[in-house]
C-alpha cells in the first residue's frame, strides 16, 4: 500500500468519524457554516431595517409638529436624530 493510499484511507476514516460524532459529512459543514452566515445576515439586515424605520418614524412625527407650529424645529431635529 502506498503512503497515498494510506493517506486517503486516514482522511475517509476521518470523515467517518465526524459523521459518527457530529452527524456531519465535511462538505455538510461547509453548507451549514454557509446557512449560519446568511441567518445572521439575515437578522442583522432585518434589525438595520427596523432601526431605520424607527428613525423615519421620529423624523416624520418631528416634521408633523413643526409643521403644526407646536415645537422648535431645530429642538426636535436634534431629538429625532
Amino acid at each position: 500500500m502506498t503512503h497515498d493510499e494510506l493517506l486517503d484511507m486516514r482522511r475517509r476514516a476521518e470523515s467517518v468519524s465526524d459523521f459518527m460524532r457530529q452527524g456531519t459529512l465535511p462538505g455538510d459543514r461547509d453548507r451549514l457554516d454557509a446557512e449560519a452566515i446568511t441567518r445572521d445576515e439575515d437578522r442583522l439586515d432585518g434589525e438595520a431595517i427596523t432601526a431605520l424605520l424607527r428613525r423615519h418614524d421620529a423624523l416624520e412625527a418631528a416634521l408633523q409638529e413643526i409643521a403644526r407650529g407646536a415645537a422648535n424645529p431645530s429642538r426636535l431635529a436634534e431629538q429625532a436624530l
